[in-house]
């Protein structure tokens, strides 16, 4: 008899002690959910775009509080459930996406997928909700204003000398990174891509060489040249960048800067062109005011990232959080 009394108990011990650890851990999932969903996530950063800031293969944690954390819109989307179940709502607790922020979003041009569901970038934002940017040889000015985001952005540039350079040149080596290249047909000049730092050390070492910004064009910028065929990753603009409430004028000129905007994330109608009158949805457009909030995001590694340049704005509403580099 105290045997099975002795037994019964080592039984009920043991059951308690596995229904703690049970309730332990179903806790612990519970929590780490919430906290992936609404408070930080880790992301793996698969391109190079955002090198010398970010390097290709780390893993980056995101704030979503910074802009106040996203419902998920497909809850089930990991047991294989793709639809959208929820509407887009995000918990109002945090700031604006500003200028500079480095930021991670699913990307805005895979139409056919709910937008938690979409591709996720890394990228800074250069233009936030009602900003005006403009590029110039490489260099972004936002409201009028030289950007300023630290020596870390790499920009194409084009070296010079009166003297053959050659790739064994101790300066040139330093730089030259993979994709960057000879133009093939001048010893005296060659196309390389690097920050602001290495460029003044070049100057430094070596001041018979001459260094201009580079108009070399490695991705075609389809966005751009939809607006203007002139325009370039490293010269467009100026551009204002959509912000709710904001109401633009309208014209043959400017249509192709919003189009996308307002066919697939803003109005969800059909714009169409007639006699160079411009209508939505059968109503003639001459003014439009936004419903929603934008940014304009692009690479630290310009001639290396694909973004904003090559497709337009980026809605608020894609945003994930900001990216704690």
């Amino acid at each position: 008899m105290e045997e099975k009394l002795k037994q019964k108990s080592s039984e009920g011990f043991l059951n308690k002690v596995f229904g703690k650890l049970y309730i332990l851990v179903l806790t612990l999932l519970i929590v780490s959910l919430i906290a992936r969903f609404f408070v930080v996530d880790v992301y793996r950063v698969t391109s190079n775009s955002m090198e010398d800031a970010i390097m290709t293969g780390s893993y980056q944690f995101v704030n979503k509080l910074d802009y106040g954390p996203r419902l998920p819109m497909s809850p089930l989307h990991a047991f294989g459930v793709t639809v959208q179940m929820l509407p887009y709502v995000r918990i109002p607790c945090g700031s604006q996406v500003k200028s500079g922020d480095v930021v991670a979003f699913n990307l805005p041009v895979e139409y056919n997928q709910v937008i938690d569901q979409r591709e996720v970038f890394v990228k800074r934002c250069v233009g936030a909700p009602g900003d005006t940017i403009q590029a110039i040889n490489g260099v972004l000015q936002i409201n009028g204003v030289n950007e300023r985001f630290g020596s870390t952005i790499r920009r194409g540039y084009e070296i010079s000398s009166d003297e053959p350079i050659t790739i064994p040149n101790l300066f040139l080596s330093r730089i030259y990174q993979p994709g960057s290249q000879s133009t093939g047909v001048d010893a005296h000049k060659y196309f390389v891509e690097a920050n602001a730092e290495q460029i003044d050390d070049l100057l430094s070492e070596d001041r018979t060489i001459k260094i201009r910004p580079s108009t070399r064009e490695n991705l075609a910028p389809f966005y751009l040249n939809g607006i203007s065929p002139e325009w370039t990753t490293s010269d467009f603009g100026p551009i204002r960048v959509p912000k709710k409430g904001l109401q633009i004028e309208l014209n043959p000129k400017n249509i192709a800067v919003y189009a996308d905007v307002i066919i697939n994330h803003d109005a969800h109608d059909t714009l169409t062109f007639s006699n160079g009158a411009i209508y939505l949805n059968g109503s003639i457009l001459e003014t439009y005011v936004f419903t929603n909030d934008y940014f304009f995001a692009v690479g630290d590694n310009r001639p290396h990232s694909k973004d904003s340049r090559h497709w337009g704005f980026v809605p608020c509403t894609h945003l994930i959080g900001r990216v704690l580099n």
